[in-house]
């Protein structure tokens, strides 16, 4: 299940959906023209193993969102956000 969306250049970060149909609905409604890549849970702790990242709760939203997740650093160490 592909339910980690991440986004961004400026402020990367991945919303984490409880299911795949509520990523979809997020991304057909505010992605246009903006560049995403979807991942499973597997798929993102193993590009992001070493990040540094700062996750915050989600409550009660339209697309079923339960986590957003802002990666501050990659593993080679490049900084992605101010966090």
């Amino acid at each position: 299940m592909k339910n980690y969306l991440v986004i961004g250049e400026k402020w990367v970060r991945a919303i984490v959906f409880s299911d795949e149909i509520g990523a979809e609905l997020y991304i057909a409604k505010n992605c246009a023209g903006i560049e995403y890549q979807r991942y499973s849970e597997a798929e993102f702790n193993e590009t992001y193993a070493d990040a540094d990242m700062r996750e915050m709760e989600y409550g009660v939203n339209d697309y079923m969102a339960r986590r957003l997740i802002v990666i501050c650093y990659d593993r080679p160490g490049n900084r992605l956000s101010d966090c």
